[in-house]
């Protein structure tokens, strides 16, 4: 995945240099270098970068860019032309602060509003300059010859937004495939927006959590074990928690920042198996496939509509779909076709859908509908994927709430219990 990467390398005379680059992956960023003349010598992302200032999408959010690709979509139906509606986006586009209006003098009265609104006002004007800087970027790019897909592969666009401008480049049809692109941004913005929605409590009471812990670290534990050191008949567990925490309270400000390092370098060295494991995960892989088939199942119906040919559908997905599962699928799917096969029969040896799914496909396709009937089919898989979004975010919630739960209970029974049991025994032995 594209993004902001650290390098350190050798430059000729052996001397050692360390930059930040921008690039698709590490394999081809380490590619770039060696074409330069430099021996690539460690290569790891940048996440800080990547979070401050990210690169995927022209360095665009979601929101943004489901609004730009659906005013392109109004603008080349109304203008019919691609080059047309980036050149009106560009030089209508103006910056208009959310404080600007009738209360702004009373906002700026007060000095707290006044940099919080200069801030905000800062951070919005950063965004839309990116914003600004693509659109003009992508104008004097069409106007100098180059192909919509070529301007947002350069620039780092998710692969389907990229095949779907490759798709809008042999069909022609601009409007409709802009249109897609701000529905799949919208429903990229949509899964953000639930996750973070889903989370936003339990993580804000582990937080609570956190902060509870560093309080009875710093102020109860260290209150107890002067009350506690006044008497010598005290409980063993009482003595073991309170020498435990207090070894803790020493060594917090080293310990906490080191446990975030190793699970860091711990999640670094086994994202993929990571990874992996939670795209097997039932609910999860089902969101992603049938995503991935919206969105599969929406270019194959423009294309056969446009009067391309299944077998040549299928060796334009084998060639650009990066997913290796449905790459080889699609393979076969193509040589199937190649044979003389049947659309179906095609699908049924493909191996990736359902069999009620392949039938529905056979019915259509001998009563010559097919066209009408993948487009439903893509309508059909969007449903599924919302679904599974909704299993998945409630999923996550519940776990995150397990997770403050069990929490609450470790602190409750390896703390306050034999703080509690030293606090009967001295009753007890009065």
């Amino acid at each position: 995945m594209a993004g902001n990467f650290i390098i350190s390398y050798y430059m000729p005379d052996g001397s050692r240099g360390i930059k930040n680059v921008a690039g698709p992956d590490k394999n081809e960023i380490s590619r770039r270098l060696q074409e330069e003349g430099y021996v690539p010598h460690f290569i790891a992302r940048n996440i800080i970068l990547d979070i401050l200032t990210p690169v995927t999408n022209a360095g665009i959010n979601e929101k943004a860019l489901s609004l730009l690709f659906l005013e392109l979509h109004r603008l080349v139906h109304a203008t019919g032309s691609v080059i047309k509606a980036f050149s009106f986006i560009e030089h209508g586009i103006i910056i208009k602060s959310p404080f600007q209006g009738e209360n702004v003098e009373g906002i700026h009265r007060n000095k707290i509003f006044s940099l919080l609104s200069g801030i905000y006002e800062n951070h919005l004007k950063s965004r839309s300059k990116k914003k600004r800087g693509f659109i003009r970027r992508a104008n004097s790019l069409l106007n100098g010859g180059h192909t919509l897909r070529d301007i947002l592969f350069e620039n780092y666009f998710d692969d389907i937004v990229v095949s779907l401008a490759d798709l809008a480049y042999s069909t022609g049809d601009y409007s409709a495939v802009f249109l897609k692109m701000s529905e799949y941004y919208g429903a990229k913005k949509n899964l953000k927006k639930n996750i973070i929605s889903s989370l936003s409590y339990p993580l804000f009471l582990f937080l609570l959590l956190f902060l509870a812990f560093v309080v009875f670290l710093y102020y109860v534990i260290p209150s107890f074990s002067s009350f506690f050191s006044q008497f010598s008949n005290i409980n063993p567990s009482t003595v073991s928690v309170l020498k435990f925490f207090l070894f803790v309270k020493g060594r917090f400000i080293y310990c906490f920042p080191a446990f975030l390092i190793i699970l860091s370098v711990f999640f670094i060295a086994l994202k993929n198996k990571i990874t992996g494991f939670l795209l097997n995960t039932p609910v999860i892989k089902d969101f992603f496939r049938d995503n991935f088939l919206n969105w599969f199942f929406y270019q194959f119906s423009l294309m056969i509509s446009s009067g391309i040919t299944p077998m040549k559908s299928f060796d334009y997905f084998k060639k650009n779909t990066s997913t290796r599962y449905f790459k080889n699928r699609f393979s076969l799917v193509y040589e199937n076709l190649e044979r003389g096969s049947s659309v179906s029969a095609a699908f049924e040896n493909g191996g990736f859908l359902e069999q009620e799914i392949i039938e529905t496909i056979s019915y259509a396709e001998y009563s010559g509908f097919l066209p009408d009937e993948i487009m439903r089919l893509s309508g059909y898989f969007k449903e599924r994927s919302e679904i599974s979004l909704k299993i998945l975010t409630k999923g996550l919630f519940f776990f995150a709430f397990v997770s403050a739960f069990v929490f609450l209970l470790l602190i409750f029974f390896f703390i306050f219990i034999p703080l509690i049991q030293g606090m009967v025994n001295l009753a007890g032995s009065y």
